[in-house]
């Protein structure tokens, strides 16, 4: 996993999508994990940048993230809005 520069997460209640991209803009991790199972894969995980929409949950998460290293980035949410496939539902 040492090619994964950048991850970002869709944050949500129960399931947290995450996808990983490589420095050359390709996926290099798409995964599905509880807030449990997204934890201990980042306390395992190589030092990377974790990218995510700014919204109730998200400076808990990121604060979390920041204590096992990672650098973090809010995106507010009206910079987010043109990548929406959908609705508020799009997951």
């Amino acid at each position: 996993m040492d090619k994964v520069k950048l991850v970002g997460i869709d944050l949500g209640k129960k399931l947290f999508r995450v996808h990983g991209q490589h420095k050359a803009e390709w996926m290099a991790l798409c995964k599905k994990l509880t807030r449990k199972q997204l934890l201990e894969f980042f306390n395992n995980f190589q030092t990377t940048m974790v990218v995510m929409e700014a919204c109730a949950g998200a400076h808990q998460m990121a604060w979390e993230l920041v204590e096992f290293g990672h650098q973090v980035k809010l995106i507010p949410p009206l910079f987010v809005r043109p990548f929406v496939k959908s609705n508020e539902l799009d997951g």
